[in-house]
């Protein structure tokens, strides 16, 4: 990189070789997959639009590469801008003590990343059984709909069979006998019994 160029802006470097290229932003934001307005806030060294740096990293590295431009000389131009330069992990027992606490926070973002999804699992749970039933209701009414809301039963009497006289008579004998054994016995009757049985 020139010297000229290292006193550009990032988004300078950027917007230049875009443009010398014959670029327009919507072509860029095809090819690279970041959003026009991401790459709107690049370009005009608006990075406190990202909620972290790793982000601008990531999207200085993929847009410079589309350019043909050197990702690391674009990343050095940042971090002589902004003054955010990355920290590499110190060696020793310092930097084993700092991976083992940054593990130890993934490992808390994790787990409290799995409670949530219990929680939400548990969720779509219950919005499935509800679902499941207003289906089934619909289902039922529709059902009802088409049929014309028949019953099981046929319309034509002439499709069941008749009982004859005697037959209905022994049924209605078989019903007047069936009601007598259910009725409890009164007292008297109570008191016939027992003299009967002694």
């Amino acid at each position: 990189m020139s010297r000229e160029v290292a006193k550009k802006s990032p988004g300078a470097i950027l917007k230049e070789a875009r443009q010398s290229l014959g670029l327009s932003l919507g072509d860029v934001a095809a090819m690279t997959r970041i959003p026009r307005t991401m790459l709107t806030h690049l370009e005009g060294d608006r990075y406190d639009e990202y909620s972290a740096d790793v982000f601008v990293r990531g999207h200085l590295r993929s847009y410079s590469r589309e350019l043909k431009l050197d990702p690391e000389a674009v990343i050095q131009a940042f971090e002589r801008y902004t003054g955010r330069y990355s920290q590499p992990a110190p060696e020793g027992p310092q930097g084993r003590e700092a991976a083992r606490k940054s593990i130890s926070k993934a490992k808390k973002q994790v787990a409290g990343f799995g409670s949530h999804m219990s929680s939400f699992t548990r969720k779509v749970r219950a919005a499935h059984v509800v679902a499941i039933a207003l289906v089934l209701v619909f289902l039922f009414f529709v059902l009802n709909l088409v049929t014309g809301g028949q019953s099981a039963t046929a319309k034509d009497p002439a499709q069941f069979p008749t009982a004859t006289e005697s037959e209905w008579e022994v049924e209605q004998a078989a019903e007047e006998t069936r009601w007598a054994l259910e009725q409890p016995a009164s007292a008297s009757e109570e008191g016939e019994a027992g003299a009967t049985a002694h």
